[in-house]
């Protein structure tokens, strides 16, 4: 990636600063990668210089580059690299003709791997069942496209119960014969008029998020990604967020020793188009397993302690996480009361760590000043962690460490007031409203309900409130509309019945200067003489268009330092050094061996 151009005056259009006190100006100044003025257009053409490269924005809307607060950007790409594309597949033939194109480039006996069909990662509003033939293609239509490779169709959580394909060959390698039972643990194996398993599989078959011991047993078989292959993922994660208008991302969940290395070496090479601020998990249940001994947690700690970086302008890792429990849909949400569970079963959840874990990770933090990052789920998650805060700190004590708390998709008012008054800070996804909340209100009561994504409680606290897209919508301006609508994906209802919708104008500063907060980047997220030139320039006016349309938002380009990453083309003007688009290192590194 070559140098900015040292000078570049964007002009006529909208700028929004997004500052304490929004302001719009008409013209932005950015020198050496800073903002070097705002005001009209003649007061920045005098400052500019005749020698400056100049932007006409064309009445199009400049602001600061989008921050996604919990993003998963690497993690959500990396499914996707080599696995043939099947999200928007329309039918047997259509899947046949996909699989069948990517084996004529495999050597015979190499796996086939696929994505699900319809909208990741709720699969809500669209799934295999929009295939013209309205059902999952089984081991006689993917046997058409091969014989010899082995072929899986994928499951991506959340959803629960959720199913997966595979081909006859594929079946043979797992040895699911005639003798298979219908059903091992929480897995079901649909099976054929005479016995054969048919190659669907029901149930607890999520690629993450799976603590089935059958299916666990299944998927060590299976083809996973190499670590390898972590760098690209990360890339093109980022370059797909670029594109979205995002320049920062506080990426502290799931995030594993793989994972910070590969944004390391990006950030190495040049190639990081992002801010990306990361937290050690300190014990991931998205990936290979559910079970980390208490040694294993120690051992990440320390890890985690090791390898605190604020030193690069890109990449910092900076704190741990830890969580306690998980989703709902998968029955691991910790709540007071039982709720039925993905299978119907009552449950109060699942403690994936005992108390003590929790307490310990809390002094070793407070001992060596290291920001922790909760994941809280359900209230136990929130009653406990703040028990176990209150044992060993006062709230002035960790006002200043501004420690982050995850998620919290129930907060009820006691533990808003709690967060305010220790400082902690919140990032949370109205992706959550979108996936879970028709769910949410068939599950629980309505008081219960109504503490779900609390929003505008949180804000109305002063609680530092960040938002991320998490499992989607990944479209942040998409994100902004339901901060404002909170619709459900299964139901369209618009859930406001508990009053907890933001404002435009606080969905956007959740997006851009509170996230600035909580990646602790005081440089970025507004528009002010100084600041980094992270900027997103967009084709209309997020502040005042109607929400109907605020998803539809089109970027034009996104710039951090003050240099392109992402171009629409739509724009006359201006320094453009694009970074080597990921799609070309993807299929690179997808190459079949000579």
């Amino acid at each position: 990636m070559t140098a900015p151009a040292a000078t570049t005056l964007y002009e006529n259009g909208t700028i929004l600063t997004l500052d304490h006190i929004q302001h719009r100006h008409r013209a932005l100044l950015v020198k050496d990668g800073r903002i070097a003025g705002l005001g009209t257009g003649e007061d920045m053409r005098a400052l500019a210089g005749p020698d400056a490269a100049r932007v006409d924005l064309a009445g199009a809307t400049l602001l600061p580059g989008i921050i996604d607060a919990h993003p998963h950007a690497m993690h959500f790409a990396a499914p996707g690299i080599g696995a043939v594309d099947l999200l928007d597949a329309g039918s047997f033939e259509d899947i046949v003709t996909r699989i069948r194109a990517r084996a004529a480039l495999r050597p015979p006996g190499q796996w086939i791997v696929c994505t699900p069909i319809g909208e990741p990662h709720y699969f809500i509003r669209r799934d295999y069942t929009a295939l013209n033939e309205r059902r999952m293609p089984d081991r006689q239509v993917l046997d058409r496209a091969s014989t010899s490779h082995p072929i899986w169709i994928m499951a991506w959580a959340p959803r629960t119960p959720n199913v997966c394909a595979f081909n006859s060959l594929a079946l043979a390698r797992l040895g699911l014969g005639a003798q298979a039972a219908d059903r091992v643990c929480n897995v079901w194996i649909e099976k054929e008029q005479g016995g054969h398993p048919s190659g669907i599989l029901r149930g607890k078959v999520n690629n993450y998020y799976g603590d089935d011991p059958y299916w666990h047993a299944l998927s060590a078989q299976l083809p996973r990604l190499p670590d390898a292959l972590w760098e690209i993922a990360g890339i093109a994660g980022v370059q797909s967020m670029n594109a979205m208008g995002v320049t920062g991302l506080y990426e502290a969940h799931a995030m594993m020793p793989p994972h910070l290395d590969a944004y390391e070496k990006i950030a190495a090479a040049g190639l990081c188009t992002a801010r990306v601020t990361m937290s050690l998990e300190l014990s991931s249940y998205a990936f290979s397993t559910m079970h980390y001994s208490e040694d294993e947690v120690w051992a990440l700690l320390a890890l985690g302690q090791a390898r605190q970086r604020r030193d690069h302008p890109r990449v910092q890792t900076v704190g741990v996480t830890l969580s306690r429990g998980g989703p709902l849909s998968q029955g691991y949400l910790r709540m007071n009361d039982p709720y039925p569970g993905p299978f119907g079963e009552p449950t109060r959840g699942k403690t994936f760590h005992p108390r003590a874990v929790e307490q310990r990770v809390v002094r070793y933090c407070l001992e060596h000043d290291l920001r922790m990052n909760m994941v809280l789920g359900g209230y136990r998650d929130v009653d406990e962690f703040l028990s176990t805060v209150g044992e060993c700190a006062s709230p002035a004590q960790l006002r200043e460490r501004q420690w982050v708390m995850q998620h919290c998709y129930f907060v009820a008012p006691s533990h808003v007031a709690a967060f305010a008054a220790h400082g902690f800070q919140v990032t949370t996804s109205a992706s959550f409203v979108y996936g879970k909340a028709d769910r949410v209100r068939e599950k629980f009561s309505p008081a219960v309900a109504a503490d779900f994504i609390a929003m505008r409680r949180l804000w109305d606290a002063g609680v530092t409130l960040a938002c991320g897209s998490d499992w989607g919508p990944d479209s942040p301006w998409r994100q902004m509309a339901l901060n404002e609508t909170r619709e459900g994906a299964a139901s369209g209802h618009h859930h406001l019945e508990s009053g907890q919708a933001l404002t435009r104008l606080e969905s956007l500063q959740a997006f851009t200067r509170n996230a600035a907060a909580v990646m602790q980047r005081a440089e970025i997220g507004r528009l002010v003489p100084g600041a980094l030139a992270d900027l997103a320039i967009v084709d209309r006016d997020p502040l005042t268009v109607d929400v109907a349309t605020l998803a539809e938002t089109r970027v034009l380009r996104t710039i951090v330092d003050g240099q392109a990453v992402f171009d629409s083309g739509a724009l006359v003007g201006g320094p453009l050094a694009l970074p080597p688009p990921a799609a070309q290192l993807i299929a690179q590194a997808m190459q079949p061996p000579a």
